[in-house]
């Protein structure tokens, strides 16, 4: 990533190609620089961030790779800081991608928009136990997870069913696991095993996105036995 990264910020400053090209370049760019484990990990995210909106409004923009980009970098925020409103921010642009339809990025932003109401009702009931309170905002916030994983299997369901008749590929990867994580989310744990078991059998992934995976479906199952036990 290093390297990528320092390639890139060479090409950022000679205005390569048209504005399509650039903001392609400048996706690839802020991606490789938040991964850049040679920089630290906050000027990495502020670096990263910095380049999307030179590229982007992301006040307005619509683009779902934009925004599922800045989405990680506010998440990734939160995991240094633990500031909430990283994650509110996070939510923001899942959400806004999950809004520009799931057909569209195979459910890439709406599966962590689901990911982060979760973990903040989760948080946000916590807060309330600690004083002998109930949350106002976290069954809202599981509701329209749920809501917003419904969507995917909708969507995703038929289609990666049809793919699987013809051989799913490297790149169907993350449709899979997301369609499995959508499952699993809703305590369909069947549909999220065979899924799941799919995946493992795709040729060519990385070992990265197996842990990817294995990460966030252990914290949301963390998360969900919380509030079973609470």
């Amino acid at each position: 990533m290093h390297w990528a990264r320092r390639l890139l910020d060479v090409m950022a400053t000679d205005n390569f190609g048209d504005l399509k090209q650039r903001q392609k370049i400048a996706q690839t760019h802020a991606l490789v620089t938040y991964k850049d484990s040679q920089l630290g990990r906050e000027e990495a995210l502020q670096r990263a961030l910095a380049i999307l909106s030179e590229a982007f409004d992301l006040d307005t923009t619509t683009d779902q790779e934009t925004l599922g980009l800045t989405g990680a970098i506010y998440k990734r925020k939160w995991e240094i800081n633990a500031d909430k409103l990283q994650l509110e921010r996070a939510l923001l642009y899942y959400r806004r991608g999950f809004d520009a339809g799931v057909q569209n990025d195979d459910g890439y932003t709406a599966i962590n928009a689901a990911f982060v109401q979760d973990l903040l009702a989760h948080i946000e009931a916590c807060q309330a136990r600690a004083t002998s309170s109930q949350s106002l905002t976290a069954e809202k916030r599981r509701s329209d997870a749920r809501e917003i994983r419904g969507k995917i299997i909708e969507v995703l369901s038929p289609k990666l069913a049809g793919r699987e008749q013809a051989g799913l590929q490297a790149n169907d990867y993350w449709s899979v696991v997301t369609l499995a994580e959508a499952c699993f989310g809703l305590h369909q744990f069947a549909e999220a095993r065979k899924w799941l078991r799919m995946a493992r059998n795709i040729k060519d992934v990385s070992e990265w996105e197996y842990l990817s995976t294995a990460k966030q479906l252990a914290h949301l199952a963390q998360i969900q036995a919380d509030r079973v036990l609470s």
